[in-house]
């Protein structure tokens, strides 16, 4: 829902489509943190990643390929919306919502780990396997996420005013 599925060739979007179906997950930073909501992430996150695991084995078993490479992004989405179930030291962290949910984060990344054992074994013994995980999650406390926005606002706040200094300079 909401989410843009490109690809190239773009006929493959509609054998995907038909095969796999449509992105159960969508953006995930929209999602309201009530348990219900987060919830249905955590499931819609292991129901991605399960379908992304048959889709992955489905177009490997193909053959050819010089290159097959595939991103699972679902630890980025998990670790944003549920870092704070998950870390007891977070200012947020709720017992209540640990207790209705368990650890979601945990559960996503145990379901990546699947995924990537049966793409690999999959993929074949002959085959060469790089596992790159990236920089990881951890807690963040600051607000330097603003700091693009605020200095466009500053800039278009500042624009009328070097433009009107530049008409008057201009007339002078």
């Amino acid at each position: 829902p909401g989410s843009v599925f490109v690809s190239s060739p773009p006929e493959l979007v509609a054998d995907v489509t038909a095969r796999f179906g449509r992105d159960p997950v969508g953006p995930c930073d929209r999602v309201p943190h009530t348990p219900e909501a987060l919830s249905a992430l955590r499931d819609n996150l292991l129901r991605r990643i399960e379908t992304k695991g048959r889709l992955v084995q489905h177009y490997l078993a193909q053959g050819g390929w010089d290159l097959f490479l595939t991103i699972f992004n679902d630890p980025q989405c998990a670790g944003h919306q549920f870092w704070h179930v998950h870390d007891p030291e977070h200012p947020k962290h709720d017992p209540e919502l640990v207790r209705a949910l368990g650890d979601p984060l945990r559960d996503v990344y145990a379901a990546i780990d699947a995924a990537l054992g049966a793409i690999i074994e999959a993929a074949g013994p002959d085959t060469a396997v790089i596992v790159y995980g990236s920089h990881g999650m951890g807690p963040h406390y600051g607000a330097s996420f603003l700091l693009d926005s605020a200095l466009q606002h500053i800039e278009a706040a500042r624009m009328p005013l070097a433009g009107l200094r530049r008409r008057v300079g201009d007339a002078a």
